[in-house]
């Protein structure tokens, strides 16, 4: 969908900019806003662009060092409605397709692992410990739609391709996230031994005891398939702008079950539980990694053509 950009530029570079900007095809509105900005002090270009030409409106922006310093900035929104005739074909086709920067927001949003994000990944270890004790698919399910785990591991892939410090944040926030979760795994397990309930699944409901430990201990070649195919349209959802059924991704993942095993086996004492969970963990990690590298890789190069900017 169309984007609107506001730009603040020093006025002595804003003329020169504001030229190249009405020379794209995708631009499609101009606005000069003369010394309007105070915060840093300068002008404010603001434009609508289709998304289509973002990439290229983005590179210009890079080329001209916009955001490099702290003389200029530049800041994307999404429009509820855009009504411009000469456009109306355009904007009604236009493409879905985030800029690096967007992308990069759009995890932090989501799951930057703030307390809020490290009590939903415990709580989430809770209730998918329940689940497995008790054989009860479903509830492992919902401990996997609120889970936040999967665009950590993205962050990592996005600042390798784009050349950026997010691979860093991306390998903090995948510790801090499912060490949160094995830690509400293990809690669940002391509790449920308390509570005098066997806690590796050797309680049947509608499916058999062990049923599911069995399942998210073993790897399979449908199992790596399913992690592979996942990672791709997982990190394609992202950038297109569509994060939100990321959630979706996370329950064809073993992400949390096998992270929540961990947890169980340790407070268990049980070394095939923990060894097999963290092997299943590590391999959906291992593949979300190598198919959102492979992604972006290829965004790279067929439509952003540029590193991230700082």
């Amino acid at each position: 969908m169309p984007r609107q950009i506001q730009i603040v530029s020093p006025p002595e570079r804003s003329g020169s900019l504001l030229t190249r900007l009405q020379e794209m095809g995708g631009v499609i509105g101009t606005r000069l806003q003369k010394g309007a900005s105070q915060q840093p002090p300068g002008d404010v270009i603001s434009i609508d662009v289709l998304n289509s030409g973002m990439p290229e409106v983005c590179r210009l922006l890079a080329d001209e060092g916009v955001g490099a310093d702290g003389s200029s900035s530049f800041s994307t929104s999404e429009p509820r409605s855009l009504v411009q005739s000469s456009a109306a074909e355009a904007i009604a086709r236009d493409t879905s397709e985030m800029s690096w920067e967007e992308i990069e927001l759009a995890i932090g949003h989501q799951s930057n692992m703030t307390i809020n994000a490290m009590i939903v990944m415990f709580i989430s270890g809770v209730i998918a410990t329940i689940g497995i004790a008790t054989n009860a698919l479903h509830i492992v399910l919902g401990a996997m739609l609120i889970a936040p785990g999967f665009l950590p591991m993205v962050r990592v892939s996005l600042g390798i391709v784009a050349e950026n410090d997010a691979w860093r944040r991306g390998l903090i926030d995948i510790f801090k996230g499912y060490a949160a979760l094995a830690a509400g795994a293990a809690c669940a397990t002391l509790l449920l031994i308390a509570l005098d309930k066997p806690p590796l699944g050797e309680e049947a409901s509608y499916l058999p005891a062990g049923t599911l430990i069995s399942y998210w201990t073993s790897v399979t070649g449908p199992s790596v398939a399913v992690s592979v195919v996942s990672g791709v349209v997982g990190t394609i959802l992202l950038a297109t702008g569509r994060s939100v059924l990321t959630a979706g991704v996370m329950v064809a993942l073993a992400l949390v079950p096998g992270a929540a095993l961990i947890g169980m086996g340790a407070v268990a004492g049980d070394l095939d539980t923990i060894a097999g969970g963290a092997l299943r963990w590590a391999v959906d990690v291992a593949m979300v990694m190598l198919t959102s590298l492979a992604v972006l890789f290829w965004k790279r190069r067929a439509v952003h053509k540029r590193p991230m900017m700082p």
